[in-house]
């Protein structure tokens, strides 16, 4: 996608993994809201570079699993953000997921 001239972040949301076990353990009591944030807070970022090179760029959401899950929050909380979302095999219906899962302790 870079190569074809999009601009592409990964987003290191609290949860993840690489800034020590505080930073993985503070999603859990905010979950929907700390990686949501930390997302639209990079997507607004973004925008500050695209605003400053004088181009206005369209923005696309995409994630899969719990990244899916993060795009239909971001969607349905702030529809206006993004022209479109991409989301793979998002955690949005665990009764449905219940036979297909592979993370059985769901």
């Amino acid at each position: 996608m870079a190569l074809a001239g999009f601009r592409v972040a990964f987003v290191n949301y609290p949860g993840s993994l690489g800034f020590g076990q505080d930073f993985v353990d503070a999603l859990a009591p905010e979950l929907g809201i700390l990686e949501v944030n930390a997302t639209l807070a990079t997507k607004h970022y973004l925008n500050t570079l695209s605003l400053a090179s004088g181009t206005k760029r369209k923005c696309v959401y995409t994630g899969g699993s719990h990244g899916g899950w993060i795009g239909s929050h971001l969607t349905s909380k702030y529809p206006e953000e993004f022209d479109a979302c991409v989301m793979r095999n998002p955690v949005v219906d665990l009764p449905s997921m219940l036979s297909a899962t592979d993370i059985p302790d769901w």
